[in-house]
């Protein structure tokens, strides 16, 4: 019986570290895209005006971005990695994070979940210039969350799987 304990432990233990990784891996993905020495650049760029410039800019209307990337038949492979890249990215989130734990266990704390998370990165490439605040990239990313939360309560009931503390 003590064997089994400490499997389901250590089983537990896996998980969380899987959910560290996935965030390393979406830190990655999302803040550390370019070579370090452009991003030594933008840091040292930043100042109040120069955030000032990066909010003037930034995209605060939702739907405009994905909108003007599904006229662009031009350059769809730009818009399809752009959407899907944001979808995508957020997928395991809403499918490791009630894994993971318990109490994420409804579609407003994993939509929750992502907003803040969505927000922070977004926040972060605001202010150090590593990339554009575009609310578009909230709301995919959020889409991408509760897609990824959906598979998991279907496969849940479809295998009838319980996560083990």
């Amino acid at each position: 019986m003590l064997r089994n304990k400490n499997f389901f432990k250590s089983k537990t233990f896996l998980l969380k570290l899987l959910f560290v990784v996935y965030l390393i891996f979406l830190t990655k993905i999302i803040l550390f895209k370019y070579p370090l020495h452009m991003l030594n650049e933008a840091f040292k760029a930043t100042n109040f005006e120069v955030i000032q410039q990066r909010i003037q800019t930034a995209n605060l209307i939702p739907f405009i971005t994905i909108q003007n990337y599904l006229r662009l038949f031009f350059d769809l492979k730009v818009a399809k990695i752009n959407i899907l890249a944001n979808i995508f990215a957020f997928f395991p989130l809403g499918f490791l994070a009630p894994l993971t734990f318990e109490k994420f266990n409804k579609t407003v704390k994993i939509l929750i979940l992502a907003l803040l998370i969505s927000l922070f990165y977004e926040t972060i490439q605001l202010f150090f210039g590593i990339g554009t605040f575009d609310i578009d990239d909230l709301i995919l990313n959020i889409f991408g969350s509760i897609l990824g939360f959906f598979i998991f309560r279907l496969c849940k009931f479809l295998f009838k799987f319980r996560p083990e503390n």
